[in-house]
């Protein structure tokens, strides 16, 4: 079974975030599993070729990322990507996280029996910012509109809510 843990880098250049990603790269490697280590996925740009490097991974994969895996699903939804997040934030350590990785995907009890190999993907980026509607919650109950101070949210021409 091929198995991928995708690492999502921190943002902020925190060298105890930078260390832990790579403790959990190693872990995961060493545990048979192979890794991808890519810049923050909110940051990346929505016509970045790291989307298609993601969307190609075979097998199983887990996506570790310091975002809440409710914003990340749906950044990985929209690009074609279903997997299971973990927040790396959760976690007291890179041990704590190998082992949720492995109980979320290991549910026979058959995991991988050679090393894996850690790849990263190097790409700039920016800090970015965009709003993102859940339509799977929202009632268009005009909320957001109301109590948004920047005028990011608005009327479509159906009359539901937008993201101006």
């Amino acid at each position: 079974m091929s198995i991928s843990v995708v690492v999502s880098r921190s943002s902020d250049g925190d060298s105890r975030k930078t260390a832990v990603e790579n403790e959990l790269a190693k872990l995961c490697s060493f545990a048979g599993m192979d890794v991808v280590i890519t810049p923050h996925l909110y940051h990346v740009s929505e016509v970045s070729d790291v989307w298609n490097a993601l969307s190609a991974l075979q097998g199983e994969s887990v996506f570790v990322c310091w975002l809440h895996p409710r914003p990340a699903e749906l950044l990985l939804n929209l690009h074609g990507i279903g997997s299971k997040v973990l927040d790396l934030g959760t976690f007291s350590t890179a041990v704590d996280c190998r082992a949720a990785i492995s109980d979320s995907i290991f549910t026979s009890g058959n995991g991988p029996t050679t090393g894996g190999k850690i790849t990263e993907i190097d790409e700039p980026i920016s800090q970015r910012w965009y709003p993102v509607l859940d339509t799977s919650r929202c009632t268009n109950c005009g909320h957001c509109l109301q109590f948004c101070l920047f005028d990011v949210y608005g009327c479509g021409a159906d009359g539901g809510l937008t993201v101006m």
